[in-house]
């Protein structure tokens, strides 16, 4: 298969629908995992060029897509055929850069290995993540909050990019308000798709929050392993329990970037050369094995902790949906991946095929996602 042929190939299996809806057998999540080797040795770390002050949201004009996202199930009852994003063609670009026809935020530009921002592709990454999260724990949320959230409360997503859980959560729960926030808006949801209890701000996590103390019954962030640097986990979390109200909930969930049982050019290039190159800037690809300490430090209670697997590329629907995202999640950090591994991008595409193909009953490859909840107490 030549380069252009293996590209589209890659291409036309990154962009497959998540519509499917399967029968899925629940019975493939289980809590067997393997010993993971030890951690790589921790480098020094890069500069800061991810999170940035956040701009002006630009008011250029905008060019609509269908082609791609139109046939993606954005929520339960939602599509996004009506969704737009900027073009490099824009005028006002305020924060953001463009590079390889990706439009990044103004701090990502000189580390274009991490995820663009607002682009089709991003957007179906999100939407494979989503659909395999509630998968593998049977909802979108595992705290004891369904009684208050029933009678009203208040619930904010940090970090919530396409606000596909958010929109999701506000539909369930009709009486209850939903604050979405993320450094970037360009990919929130058009205004007219978003249920009237549910907002979305454009807000950084590394400052301080623009909420009062004690605001939210729920505070629920997912998924920032590769947005957040092993150093900052601690103070995001500190300000999530600021915001959270007394006798609140907050919840943290997050996948191990490793790959069990993976074949041996996933686990040499993946497993191995990846990870290796996360240290390198300050990532901790087990971060998730942290979420209990996290929230400990921050003197929370009840403390709940656990892990859900799930099989990737065997066992039936739920395999072949995991076997896409992780497709589609190495595939949106291609300039990352050429980095990491020192690789051509046509290298890297024999690469990804490579990895893909051992995705199979041979092998039997799980992932590990973890979520951890504590109550915030009450101060006597």
């Amino acid at each position: 298969m030549d380069g252009s042929n293996r590209r589209q190939s890659l291409l036309s299996l990154q962009q497959l629908t998540l519509d499917m809806d399967p029968a899925i057998d629940m019975g493939f999540l289980t809590n067997a995992r393997d010993p993971i080797e030890e951690d790589a040795p921790m480098f020094p770390q890069v500069e800061d060029l991810y999170y940035e002050k956040p701009g002006r949201h630009s008011t250029s004009s905008t060019r609509t897509f269908s082609s791609t996202i139109s046939t993606m199930t954005y929520a339960s009852t939602m599509s996004t055929s009506s969704w737009s994003i900027r073009t490099p063609d824009d005028e006002d670009e305020g924060d953001y850069k463009w590079m390889d026809s990706r439009r990044y935020q103004e701090g990502q530009a000189k580390n274009p290995w991490l995820v663009p921002e607002g682009d089709t592709s991003e957007m179906a990454r999100l939407n494979f993540q989503h659909k395999l999260s509630k998968l593998q724990f049977d909802g979108n949320y595992k705290a004891p909050v369904r009684e208050v959230l029933m009678g009203g409360g208040s619930v904010l997503h940090a970090g919530c990019g396409n606000g596909i859980w958010l929109m999701e959560m506000a539909i369930d729960f009709p009486r209850a308000t939903f604050i979405g926030i993320d450094i970037g808006d360009n990919i929130f949801p058009p205004r007219s798709a978003v249920p009237p209890n549910c907002k979305f701000y454009k807000a950084n996590l590394l400052d301080r929050l623009p909420f009062q103390d004690n605001t939210f019954d729920f505070v629920h962030q997912r998924f920032l392993n590769f947005f957040l640097r092993e150093n900052q986990f601690p103070d995001v979390v500190r300000e999530l329990v600021r915001v959270t109200r007394e006798g609140g909930f907050v919840e943290l969930m997050e996948s191990e970037i490793y790959l069990h049982n993976a074949g041996p050019i996933c686990h040499e290039q993946f497993n191995k050369k990846t990870r290796h190159a996360l240290h390198a800037n300050g990532l901790n690809p087990l971060i998730a094995l942290r979420l209990k300490d996290l929230l400990q430090e921050c003197h929370l209670v009840n403390v709940q902790n656990s892990y859900a697997s799930v099989p990737t590329g065997f066992g039936g629907p739920i395999g072949e949906l995991a076997k896409r995202f992780f497709l589609a999640e190495w595939f949106d950090r291609r300039e990352f991946l050429m980095f990491a591994l020192v690789m051509t991008a046509e290298e890297l595409d024999e690469t990804l095929e490579a990895c893909f193909q051992e995705l199979n009953d041979e092998h039997k490859v799980y992932m590990n996602t973890y979520y951890s909840y504590a109550r915030k107490a009450f101060q006597i």
